[in-house]
């Protein structure tokens, strides 16, 4: 593999023939890789190296000059048009980007409890902890206390890792942590943002502490904020399940979902279990049979430009499927929701996909899939711009390589999903199939050779209608000397 592969053309090839199924997204490291596993290796001997007479022959086959002629007509003249003319995952137990799992100004849970760069935070906390205890003044602080005791081990089994946290101070938190949340939620749902209020009142804090309550390691079981909100406010009608879904909902960055598909109180986990489950569809998914997944021979497909040089278009998926299930092909097009990228885009999915790969019975991993399909999609900047040209990506960071290195980041460290659970694998073998026929590959070529612009459909039909005259006239010419 090392002589073979000297440049990421070299790669590319390979790829194209089925050789090498690029998992890295990017030929280039793939030609580093094979470079670099060469460095400081002994080579065999000849007679005991096993490709010896593979060597052999294709070396005999280089020297004969028929094959190199035969080959460069061929590479020459290949296309319909050169013929006629004649002319040319696991768990993310040490994540490789921990910025986007720490909290930037607010501590929820025990994991990041006592650090001294969210100090700030604790208190607004104690501030929020006085305006949720007057939404009920006959209960007593003490009485919440005892609620939060009694769900003390209950709230424990919800962590993985060891707390350090005493019994007493494990109870304070839940009830300082969780009372800020359920009142700041409540407030938004209610007021809104206001005026002088420190969180609220600050757009750039708002945002901050709502992307904080979203990372994974920054939770607390949502069965605490239940009981909170049903002890402060127990003629509610609106449930918190809803209240919350209201309040994350600004943050999605795809098409808008009905608010149908909410789960249950009972059913969640958590705020980012909330809002994981909010941006997908009820209906069940459709996965691939065991006999069906043997027969999907690609795990992965071409990157954006190459699909298109494939004669694949793409488009935005203007119906409501949801981001991670509105992907279709049909026809030679790949439909795609508009997916909008800010600067907070890396850090969230990257929690949804730690969530997604670290919990139990998500089948299939919508957000691993989903960032599979575009890491597969986006090699280069290219890439990037033609899905922006497209409406699929809505790039808010000004910068398609920005974008194009965001999603290659996503992938690393994630184990993708089996071929009977990936969600995309039908998607995906239409595409390889659509590929692999010659005729789409010819077709798309003739376009973006020669009708790429309306001069050219112009000078085309022009030439033709030439040659049609031409050929009329030798006809009566041919025709009135017989006569």
């Amino acid at each position: 593999m090392d002589c073979l592969i000297n440049t990421r053309e070299d790669v590319q090839i390979l790829r194209h023939c089925g050789i090498i199924e690029n998992g890295l997204g990017d030929d280039e490291m793939v030609c580093m890789l094979f470079n670099n596993l060469g460095t400081n290796v002994m080579i065999s001997d000849r007679d005991r190296f096993y490709y010896a007479q593979v060597f052999e022959r294709v070396e005999m086959h280089c020297a004969r000059r028929r094959n190199v002629w035969m080959a460069k007509l061929r590479r020459n003249y290949s296309t319909v048009v050169s013929l006629i003319s004649y002319s040319c995952s696991h768990c993310f137990c040490s994540p490789s980007c921990k910025l986007a799992y720490e909290p930037e100004i607010l501590s929820i849970g025990p994991y990041h409890r006592g650090k001294d760069d969210l100090k700030m935070m604790e208190e607004h906390k104690m501030h929020y902890l006085q305006r949720f205890l007057q939404r009920r003044p006959e209960n007593s602080l003490t009485s919440y206390v005892e609620a939060m005791r009694g769900l003390e081990g209950a709230a424990r089994q919800y962590y993985h890792h060891p707390i350090s946290l005493d019994n007493d101070a494990f109870v304070e938190m839940l009830l300082l942590d969780g009372c800020f949340i359920v009142e700041l939620i409540c407030k938004i749902a209610t007021s809104g943002h206001q005026q002088g209020d420190p969180v609220t009142g600050n757009i750039l804090v708002f945002c901050t502490v709502s992307f904080d309550m979203l990372l994974v390691e920054n939770q607390l079981p949502f069965c605490v904020l239940l009981e909170l909100f049903s002890m402060a406010m127990p003629n509610e009608r609106v449930p918190l399940v809803d209240k919350a879904s209201g309040f994350f909902k600004w943050m999605f960055p795809g098409s808008r979902l009905e608010r149908n598909n909410i789960i249950s109180s009972q059913e969640c986990k958590h705020l980012l279990d909330l809002v994981y489950h909010n941006w997908l569809l009820p209906s069940p998914p459709v996965l691939p049979t065991k006999s069906e997944a043997k027969n999907i021979k690609s795990e992965f497909i071409r990157n954006a430009k190459e699909l298109k040089e494939a004669g694949i278009k793409f488009g935005k998926q203007e119906e409501s499927y949801g981001l991670f299930q509105g992907v279709r092909f049909e026809k030679g097009m790949m439909k795609i929701p508009c997916l909008t990228v800010v600067d907070t885009t890396e850090s969230l999915f990257r929690n949804l996909i730690a969530y997604e790969q670290c919990s139990q019975g998500h089948e299939p991993q919508y957000v691993t899939d989903y960032m599979t399909l575009m890491d597969c999609l986006i090699n280069t900047p290219e890439d990037v711009q033609i899905l922006r040209h497209c409406g699929i990506i809505d790039n808010g960071l000004g910068d398609d390589k920005m974008v194009c290195m965001l999603f290659n980041n996503l992938g690393t460290n994630v184990m993708i999903s089996d071929r009977d659970r990936f969600y995309y694998a039908q998607v995906f073998e239409r595409v390889e199939m659509h590929c692999a026929r010659r005729r789409n590959v010819w077709m798309a070529k003739l376009r973006r050779n020669y009708f790429n612009s309306p001069w050219s459909l112009i000078s085309f039909i022009a030439a033709l209608s030439l040659l049609l005259l031409t050929f009329l006239q030798t006809l009566f010419t041919v025709m009135s000397y017989y006569k």
